[in-house]
């Protein structure tokens, strides 16, 4: 719980286990990439959250990355109308 609580709220430089899941949550959404599940709905919600995630803690840079990637991928997924079957995760990204 520490781990989560700092990698949303907490200091600047995170735990080593914090360090750890945001780089295999990073790893895991690229090797989707390159496969057919890239627009999957999963993927998507991870990317979001990692956007949230840079935002919360501040970090623009970050923020913008991961956020010029959800919008990359909402694109190639027809826009935000082709998200109506998952209105929760509609409703995550329009916040």
């Amino acid at each position: 719980m520490a781990s989560v609580s700092a990698f949303f709220l907490g200091r600047k430089s995170l735990p080593t286990e914090a360090i750890y899941h945001l780089n295999q949550a990073v790893r895991l959404v690229n090797a989707k990439i390159t496969t057919s599940d890239a627009l999957s709905d999963s993927v998507i919600s991870v990317v979001n959250l990692l956007v949230l995630q840079g935002l919360i803690r501040e970090d623009q840079s970050h923020a913008k990355t991961h956020l010029d990637g959800l919008r990359k991928m909402v694109e190639l997924r027809g826009g935000l109308g082709q998200l109506l079957q998952n209105e929760p995760l509609l409703v995550k990204i329009c916040k």
